[in-house]
């Protein structure tokens, strides 16, 4: 449950900085997940991360 809220909140700030759709969010995490070899609990981790570090 928490790793669906964790991908949740990332998709929602790609929607935020690319100013896009939810399924354009969803695909660019997902593309960045595969491309990068890793789970997409974890990619969306790092988007979260490093948001809450910019601000």
């Amino acid at each position: 449950m928490a790793s669906r809220q964790t991908i949740n909140t990332a998709v929602g700030i790609i929607m935020f900085q690319k100013k896009c759709s939810q399924d354009e969010a969803s695909a660019i995490l997902q593309r960045a997940s595969s491309s990068r070899n890793m789970k997409l609990r974890l990619a969306a981790e790092r988007v979260v991360q490093s948001a809450s570090e910019r601000s």
